[in-house]
């Protein structure tokens, strides 16, 4: 893992490096497989302060299924999944006092998207975690000594012990969604963004304008219990990567549906404080509510922006948020899913 590190250019000095295992990752931050991605990780230390931590993420070819069929590559928020780890593994061993506790992620500051490759199951990815101007910022290549995928600043985690973890959970009610009200179900979405299932979780939505000219989405969403299991340790709870699912989805509808330009494919590029409330968690819930809204559409010569801001309900609890999902609309001749449709 160093020889791969170094041929990332990634800088690997310390004073001491540890080996971890699949088995001391889960261990750490709760989560097990199949919701588990991280395979290997090698922990830099100088002192008792931890430098970095090095991961490697394994993903399987059902995780691209129906992320743009044509030319399956690794969702954004898959990639978010394995980031998620690899941040909640270095915050778990950066502080002694939260040793044996859970760690729960509460918000990250920004996210930055980068180029889309054809998802290729035998060459594993690798994520970076360190500390930059002192916020926790994680970065993932896909394996070649190349730009990285994406990155994601300002990691934040609540830790719980067991105990405060399992007096977080309660019962879910579960509340169907009302296609019979819905303007859009899911064979129309599929016609205005290159997904489907199982990849595509959004059931249906309803799209409107406010008073003041703002198109919103009011988007369902059921996510299957298989994409739940092994999700700190168990197999009925929504995580901030489900979350976070629906509403770029939601939000690529609400692009693609409202926004008056030529055919194009919405593309989430970078996003600001995102949220996610770790004080309570719903168990076999698979149902949730999204609302959002196109907050700006920014045109530069010949590239278009939208600004979408969102929330996420489940149980009429707002449990997740975005101040800012930035979409580039890229148009369809040029995205690499168009193409190979054409």
């Amino acid at each position: 893992m160093v020889e791969k590190a170094v041929l990332l250019g990634l800088p690997v000095t310390a004073e001491t490096v540890q080996f971890c295992e699949e088995s001391e990752i889960s261990s750490i931050i709760r989560h097990t497989p199949p919701y588990l991605v991280l395979t290997h990780a090698l922990l830099g230390r100088s002192g008792s302060s931890p430098l970095f931590v090095f991961a490697r993420a394994s993903f399987s070819e059902s995780e691209c299924d129906g992320h743009y069929p044509g030319f399956p590559s690794l969702p954004l928020t898959e990639i978010g999944r394995a980031m998620d780890q690899t941040a909640a593994l270095f915050a778990g061993y950066a502080e002694s006092a939260h040793a044996g506790k859970i760690p729960l992620l509460h918000r990250i500051a920004k996210l930055k998207g980068g180029r889309i490759e054809r998802f290729d199951p035998l060459n594993p990815c690798w994520i970076w975690a360190s500390l930059h101007n002192g916020e926790l910022r994680t970065t993932l290549f896909s394996g070649t000594p190349s730009s990285p995928l994406a990155s994601i600043e300002g990691w934040t985690y609540d830790f719980k012990n067991k105990e405060e973890f399992e007096s977080s959970l309660s019962e879910s009610l579960l509340v169907f969604p009302d296609v019979s009200c819905s303007e859009l179900d899911r064979n129309d979405l599929m016609k205005l963004i290159p997904q489907a299932p199982p990849f595509l979780i959004l059931e249906s939505a309803t799209i409107s304008k406010e008073p003041n000219g703002h198109a919103t989405i009011s988007a369902q969403a059921r996510v299957l219990p298989e994409m739940k299991a092994g999700y700190l340790g168990r197999d009925t709870i929504l995580g901030p990567m489900h979350c976070s699912r629906a509403l770029a989805q939601s939000g690529m509808v609400l692009c693609a549906a409202a926004l008056p330009l030529p055919d194009f494919i919405p593309e989430v590029a970078s996003a600001y404080s995102i949220w996610y409330d770790t004080s309570c968690y719903f168990k076999s819930q698979n149902d949730v509510t999204v609302v959002a809204r196109i907050e700006s559409v920014i045109s530069k010569k010949s590239l278009n922006m939208a600004r979408v801001s969102g929330s996420l309900f489940c149980n009429g609890r707002k449990i997740y948020g975005a101040e800012s999902l930035n979409y580039i609309l890229i148009p369809r001749h040029e995205h690499p899913a168009g193409r190979s449709n054409q």
